[in-house]
C-alpha cells in the first residue's frame, strides 16, 4: 500500500495558515492597486483637461487664438469633415427627400490642446461639457437633422471626443437626417437614374474663419462603395463627385444673422440613385404593349364607325395619362 502522509506539525500547520494569509493580503492588495490605478487614470484624465482650459477662451478658434488676438487676418482653420452612411432609407419620389443614418466625424487641430504623450488621448462622451472650440456644422439641404447626444434615442447613440497629444481633436456624433433632393426626373422610368447633392457647411463662419475638406479621399470612398453598395429597395446609391471647401451663398437666413461675407465653406457631394426593379419594369412594358396594341386596332375598325375610332384614341389617351399621374403619386 501506498505510505501514508504524516500529519503536519503544530509548527507546520502554523507555517501553512501563515503563508494562506499572507497569500490573500497580497491579492488583495494587487486588487487594490488596480483600482486605485483605474481611479488615478480617470481622475487624470479630467485634470489634463482642466489645466488645458484653464485660460481657454472657447470663443475663438485656433487660428486666432494662436495669432495672439480675434483679428480678421488670422489664418482660415481647417476642419475635416466625414459622414460614415451606415443607411439610406425611406427614399420619397413625392417629397423629393431620402433620410440617412450613420456618424458625423468633424477632425480639426487645436495647439491650446497640446499635452504630455505619456498619456495616448483623451476621451470624453459629450463636446458641450468640455469648454473647448468646436466648429458648428449644418446640412444646407435638411429637412430635419438629430445629431448626437442630446436625449431620448440620441443619448443611447451618444457621441465621442477624442483629444490627442498633439491637440488633434475627433468629433463623432450619430446622425439621422432628412435630405431635399430637387434633382427628380421620371422622364426615363422605370430606368431612371436620379442625382442628388449632398453638403456640409458652418453656416455661422465665412471662407476666411474655416475652411471644410472631405476626410476620406474619394479613390477610398470608391473603394469602401465597390464593396458594400449603398442600397434601399428599388435604389441602388453611387458617389459621382465630391468637392472640398466649396464657398457657397448663404440662402434663408435673415441678413442680420448671416456672417458679414454672406458665404460659407462646404463640403458637397453628388451621388447617383439608380433604380433597379423587375416589377416596374415588367409593369411599365406590360402596358406599353397593350397601349400599342389598343392604338392599332383602330385601324382594323371601320371609317364609317367614327365614334369607336374616336373612343379608342382617346382611351388611349387617358390611360397613358394616368399613368404619368399614379407615378407622380408614387
Amino acid at each position: 500500500p501506498a505510505p501514508r502522509r504524516p500529519p503536519f506539525s503544530p509548527l507546520g500547520r502554523a507555517l501553512a495558515t501563515a503563508a494562506a494569509h499572507a497569500e490573500h493580503r497580497g491579492a488583495t492588495r494587487s486588487t487594490m492597486a488596480v483600482f486605485a490605478l483605474a481611479t488615478v487614470a480617470a481622475v487624470s484624465q479630467r485634470d489634463i483637461l482642466s489645466n488645458l482650459t484653464a485660460s481657454y477662451d472657447a470663443s475663438m478658434r485656433p487660428g486666432q487664438a494662436l495669432e495672439g488676438s480675434c483679428a480678421a487676418e488670422a489664418a482660415p482653420d481647417r476642419v475635416n469633415v466625414e459622414t460614415d452612411v451606415s443607411v439610406i432609407h425611406t427614399i420619397n419620389q413625392v417629397s423629393k427627400s431620402y433620410r440617412l443614418d450613420g456618424y458625423l466625424i468633424a477632425s480639426w487641430s487645436d495647439p491650446r490642446l497640446v499635452f504630455d504623450a505619456s498619456c495616448q488621448r483623451l476621451h470624453f462622451g459629450a463636446m458641450k461639457d468640455l469648454g473647448i472650440w468646436a466648429p458648428q456644422l449644418n446640412f444646407p439641404h435638411a429637412r430635419s437633422l438629430t445629431v448626437g447626444g442630446g436625449s431620448g434615442k440620441m443619448a443611447a447613440d451618444g457621441e465621442s471626443v477624442y483629444i490627442h497629444p498633439d491637440g488633434k481633436v475627433d468629433w463623432i456624433r450619430a446622425m439621422h437626417v432628412e435630405m431635399y433632393c430637387g434633382g427628380f426626373s421620371f422622364g426615363k422610368l422605370p430606368y431612371d437614374i436620379q442625382y442628388c447633392d449632398f453638403s456640409i457647411a458652418s453656416l455661422g463662419s465665412s471662407p476666411q474663419d474655416l475652411e471644410l475638406y472631405w476626410l476620406v479621399s474619394n479613390e477610398i470612398l470608391q473603394m469602401k462603395v465597390d464593396a458594400d453598395p449603398f442600397t434601399s429597395g428599388e435604389w441602388a446609391a453611387h458617389p459621382v463627385s465630391r468637392q472640398s471647401n466649396q464657398s457657397i451663398p448663404i440662402l434663408g437666413i435673415p441678413p442680420a444673422l448671416r456672417n458679414p461675407f454672406g458665404a460659407t465653406s462646404a463640403v458637397t457631394m453628388c451621388f447617383s440613385l439608380t433604380r433597379s426593379s423587375y416589377t416596374s419594369s415588367t409593369l411599365t412594358i406590360l402596358v406599353a404593349v397593350l397601349l400599342v396594341l389598343a392604338s392599332w386596332s383602330g385601324f382594323f375598325i371601320s371609317p364609317a364607325a367614327a365614334p369607336a375610332r374616336i373612343a379608342l384614341a382617346f382611351l388611349c389617351f387617358l390611360m397613358v395619362l394616368n399613368n404619368l399621374n399614379a407615378v407622380y403619386r408614387s
